[in-house]
Formats: C-alpha cells, sequence, structure tokens
C-alpha cells in the first residue's frame, strides 16, 4: 500500500531550515537538545557512515532506537543517503539491542550482503559535523514503512506524502508522541519548529509535556 504525492524530499526541508535558521532549536529531549544546524551536520555524517558500510540509494532499513533526539539524526541520515526505514520503537519491545540493518545495494537478501550497525556506536564515530550530500531524491521515493499492524500490510509513505502534511510554525515546543514511522516528528521539523520529548510512566512512549 502506498499513500500520498508531493514534490520534494524531507531531508531537504530540513536542510533549507539548518541554512537558514540552524541556531533554532530542533529537538528537545530529556538529556540533550539539538540545533537546526547539529541535526542537519550530524545527519550527514550519519549518512556517509551508512553508505561506507555499503548502504546505497534505494535502500530499506530496519531501525530499532528508543524515540530521542538522536533518532532524529538516525532517520535523517537513511533518507540523506537515498534509503528509507522502517522505525521499531525500541522501548515498547521490552529493549534489546539500538541499532539499525539493511541489505547492500538495497536488494532484499538474495545472496546480498547483511549489515547491522550498532547505532551507539555509529553515532559516537560521526559526530563530527559533514556537508550535505548530493543524493537525489525523488519525490515518489518512498521515505519510510509503517510497520504491520493487526494483520493488515505495512504502509510504504514516499516523500510526497510527508512534504505534504502543513503545518504552521509556533513559539512554542511541540510534542512528540513518537507514532510509527516518526511521521508527526517530520511536521513540526519541516516547518522550523521546536520538537519536545517526555518520557510517560509505565509504556516509556515519547509524548507531548
Amino acid at each position: 500500500m502506498t499513500l500520498g504525492t508531493g514534490t520534494t524530499g524531507v531531508h531537504r526541508i530540513v536542510e533549507i531550515h539548518a541554512a537558514m535558521r540552524g541556531d533554532d532549536i530542533a529537538l528537545v529531549g530529556r538529556e540533550h537538545t539539538l540545533t537546526y544546524r547539529e541535526l542537519n551536520q550530524r545527519g550527514n555524517a550519519l549518512a556517509r557512515h551508512f553508505i561506507r558500510r555499503g548502504f546505497r540509494r534505494g535502500s530499506p532499513a530496519t531501525v530499532t532506537m528508543d524515540a530521542c533526539p538522536d533518532l532524529a539524526v538516525v532517520l535523517l541520515a537513511v533518507l540523506k543517503a537515498g534509503g528509507s526505514y522502517t522505525w521499531l520503537d525500541r522501548s515498547q519491545r521490552s529493549g534489546g539491542p539500538c541499532g539499525i540493518s539493511f541489505d547492500q545495494e538495497g536488494v532484499e537478501r538474495g545472496g546480498q550482503q547483511h549489515v547491522a550497525i550498532d547505532l551507539r556506536e555509529a553515532l559516537a564515530a560521526s559526530a563530527r559535523p559533514a556537508a550535505n550530500l548530493p543524493i537525489v531524491t525523488r519525490p515518489t521515493d518512498i521515505a519510510c514503512v509503517l510497520p504491520q499492524r493487526n494483520g493488515l500490510p505495512g504502509v510504504r509513505v514516499p516523500h510526497a506524502a510527508i512534504t505534504a502534511i502543513e503545518a504552521h510554525p509556533r513559539r512554542q515546543p511541540v510534542g512528540w508522541s513518537s507514532e510509527p514511522g516518526a511521521l508527526d516528528m517530520w511536521r513540526p521539523l519541516m516547518a522550523g519548529m521546536s520538537v519536545m520529548l517526555t518520557t510517560v510512566p509505565k509504556t516509556g512512549v515519547a509524548a507531548a509535556a
């Protein structure tokens, strides 16, 4: 199943905000914040790290990670590298490793090497700023795949469907509810807002304060 139409890559809009208002706060977490410049530069560095490990344009990746500012860096890096992601919220899956996995050359397993990367190490190794990547993304390229639910197939969401979501800038930070695909994270980021993460006791799900 596929949703939507639109104009440009999600990460390109974030890059524009980073260039025009880089010192503005993009994400506020329990332990640290990220400006738009930091988010963009770290996303660039991590995307290059993924590419060095064999990630290619069109590669689908599975990301298992808690909802936090660094998750935005990881998902942004996947898009910058020209791929798509399926996000599995680690806090809702009784923990487990924090990582990303994909098949090289963007081909599902069939003689291709399957790559698994520890995201804690990758984020630490890719903390230095880096320039935007020249990889071209089409509006129809898939940005994320929403996980299967209740026996229904996963939903493939192109960049166009996300960039078509309207959002209006606000002064106050908006909450990120950690919905599947992190779609409610991209909406405020594309509008240049600050996104705030808090933890709801008992569930560990990020939500508005």
